[in-house]
C-alpha cells in the first residue's frame, strides 16, 4: 500500500533525520496506524535495523537520549514545528518474557520484528515514501474493525499480561464488531496476571479507554470476561449506557467508586470533583450545577444515574447565597478554615439551604477544631 501524502512529508526535521539515518528507518506501530486512520499521532516512534551505537554515531550533533538503551530505545531531540523528539528503536526480538518485562535480542528482520508486536493493526511499518509494510493483515482489520492479536492470544497475553487491558482500549477505539468470545475467555482465564500489572499503568489504560468513541462496547466486554469489577465493583452498565455524554470524567463519575481514583491525573481528579457522588434531591443537584462550568455533562451523568429523580428541573432552581465565608471563621487557625467550610456547605446543603449564619457558626464550633484561641471545641453527642 502507497500512503499519498502522509504527514511526515512536511517535516523538514523529520526528512533530515531519516538522510542521515540513510533511509535504513521506518515510522512504525501507532504512528502508521493513525495515519492510516487520518488522525495525528500523539508521537512519533521509528524502527532501525542499525544498533543503538550506530544510531547514536550517525546522529552526531542531535541530542539522543538513551531512554530505553535495554531495549535499544532512544530518543532523539529533532527541534521540529509538531513534534520536537522521536523514539527510534532498534529491531528486536523478545525472548525469556515474564509476563510484564522481557529481555531482547537486537535483528535486522523488519517481519520478526513486527512478529512480537500486539496486534495486526499495530505491526504497520512506513518509509519516508509513503510505502507501507503490512505482514499480518493489519490494514484489512483496521480498515474493518477489527482487533485481532498476531498469533495465539493466550500466548501474547501470557508474554505481557498488559496487553489484556490493551485489547479493551483498542476495542473502544477501533472495532466496529462485538468483542470475541474465545479471546474474553482467554482474557478471563488470564487476570490474576494483572497483578503483574502497576495500578498507574492500569489507570493509564482505562483512562484512553474511557476516552475512546466505543468504550461501551468495551466495558461490556469487560463485564463478560469478568474483569470490570475488578476496579469498578459498582459498576452498572445500564447507567453508563444512558450517558450521552463522551466526557472521560463523566463516564469516570458514573461506574461508581474505584481503587483506581488516587492513581487518576490531578486534572481528572479536579474534574471529577464537579459531579456529586449521590445527589439525594433536586436541591443538592441544583447546586452542584450553580456556576459548574461541567453544567450540561454533569447533568448528563446526574440523569443517567438517577433517571427517576426530576434533575432537569433541578438547573431551574433558585439556591439562595451561601451564609459564612472564611471571614467569618477567623477565629480559626488557618489551616483549619478550609475544612471547617467546606464541613458547614456539606452540612447547609443537606438542610435544603435553611441553615443561616447563626445556625453554620454554631454548627462550626460544634466541630473539632482548634481555636486560635488555643481552646477546643469537642463535638457534641
Amino acid at each position: 500500500m502507497q500512503l499519498q501524502n502522509p504527514f511526515w512529508q512536511k517535516s523538514k526535521a523529520l526528512k533530515a533525520l531519516f538522510d542521515r539515518l540513510g533511509g535504513e528507518v521506518r515510522f512504525v506501530g501507532g504512528t502508521v496506524r493513525d495515519c492510516l486512520t487520518g488522525k495525528s499521532p500523539s508521537d512519533i516512534d521509528l524502527a532501525t535495523p542499525l544498533t543503538p551505537e550506530e544510531v547514536k554515531t550517525l546522529l552526531n550533533g542531535y541530542a539522543v537520549i538513551p531512554t530505553g538503551l535495554a531495549f535499544g530505545t532512544q530518543t532523539v531531540v529533532i527541534g521540529g514545528k509538531n513534534f520536537k523528539s522521536v523514539e527510534i528503536t532498534t529491531l528486536r526480538q523478545d525472548v525469556a518474557p515474564d509476563g510484564r518485562r522481557t529481555k531482547v535480542v537486537f535483528s535486522t528482520d523488519w517481519e520478526t520484528d513486527a512478529a512480537r508486536r500486539d496486534f495486526t493493526i499495530n505491526a504497520l511499518s512506513a518509509d519516508f515514501d509513503g510505502t507501507v509494510y503490512d505482514y499480518f493483515g493489519g490494514i484489512g482489520d483496521l480498515q474493518n474493525g477489527i482487533v485481532r492479536f498476531i498469533g495465539n492470544p493466550a500466548a501474547r497475553i501470557a508474554e505481557d499480561y498488559l496487553r489484556i487491558l490493551r485489547y479493551f482500549r483498542f476495542l473502544a477505539r477501533f472495532s466496529k464488531h462485538p468483542a470475541d468470545e474465545s479471546v474474553l475467555n482467554v482474557c478471563k482465564n488470564s487476570a490474576d496476571g494483572l497483578d503483574k500489572v502497576s495500578p498507574e499503568r492500569i489507570c493509564t489504560e482505562m483512562t484512553k479507554l474511557l476516552d475512546a468513541p466505543n468504550a461501551g462496547l468495551a466495558l461490556h466486554a469487560m463485564e463478560r470476561a469478568e474483569l470490570l469489577r475488578r476496579w469498578f465493583p459498582d459498576a452498572d452498565l445500564a447507567v453508563f449506557d444512558r450517558l450521552s455524554t463522551p466526557c472521560p470524567a463523566a463516564r469516570w463519575n458514573v461506574l461508581g467508586r474505584t481503587p483506581l481514583y488516587r492513581y487518576l491525573p490531578r486534572a481528572l481528579k479536579q474534574q471529577l470533583a464537579l459531579f456529586l457522588p449521590d445527589a439525594a434531591t433536586p436541591f443538592e443537584a441544583a447546586c452542584l450545577l450553580k456556576k459548574n462550568p461541567l453544567k450540561a455533562v454533569v447533568l448528563d451523568a446526574l440523569n443517567a444515574r438517577f433517571p427517576e429523580k426530576d434533575f432537569p428541573s433541578a438547573q431551574n432552581l433558585a439556591v439562595p447565597s451561601y451564609p459564612i465565608s472564611g471571614k467569618d471563621l477567623a477565629f480559626l487557625p488557618p489551616p483549619a478554615i478550609g475544612k471547617a467550610l467546606t464541613a458547614a456547605r456539606d452540612f447547609w446543603i443537606k438542610k435544603q439551604g435553611k441553615p443561616d449564619k447563626a445556625a453554620l457558626l454554631d454548627f462550626v464550633k460544634s466541630l473539632n477544631f482548634e481555636t486560635n484561641s488555643g481552646q477546643s471545641n469537642r463535638r457534641s453527642g
